[in-house]
């Protein structure tokens, strides 16, 4: 896939990768106008080596604090995640269920989910990318 990019790069402004930093050694050495949106969690002991290693990656983060645990990238702006604040109202009714959207992984805590709904007693719908790298998901 990178080949690929790398073959049409000159067709286009700016590219903007979504994909960590699979891409990092090939942009570091091009003149290409590139940034990188990163996702995931940035908690993880081996992302400070790998970023220091590529201190000149424009990055975008989707909360400012997503950036705490690596403050010396070079991020170049925010674009949070997330739903427009106007889109739901407030109810101070119960609905007929509760919901998990997002992905199942561990620091996403859908555990906390079940047992919310559990100690409700309202069903759960779940709505979710199963992250494989995470393992299994077992009941409780």
């Amino acid at each position: 896939m990178l080949g690929q990019v790398a073959d049409v790069a000159a067709q286009f402004d700016v590219l903007h990768f979504h994909i960590d930093y699979l891409h990092y050694p090939l942009t570091q050495w091009q003149g290409w106008p590139h940034l990188t949106t990163l996702h995931g969690r940035l908690d993880l002991p081996e992302l400070v080596p790998l970023h220091r290693q590529f201190p000149r990656q424009p990055v975008v983060s989707i909360s400012d604090a997503q950036r705490a645990p690596l403050p010396f990238v070079d991020w170049v702006g925010t674009v949070y995640h997330g739903l427009p604040p106007g889109l739901h109202h407030f109810r101070d009714q119960p609905g007929k269920y509760l919901a998990f959207l997002g992905r199942i992984s561990p620091e996403k805590q859908p555990d906390q989910a079940i047992e919310i709904a559990r100690r409700a007693g309202m069903p759960l719908k779940i709505a979710a990318k199963v992250d494989r790298v995470t393992g299994t998901i077992t009941n409780r």
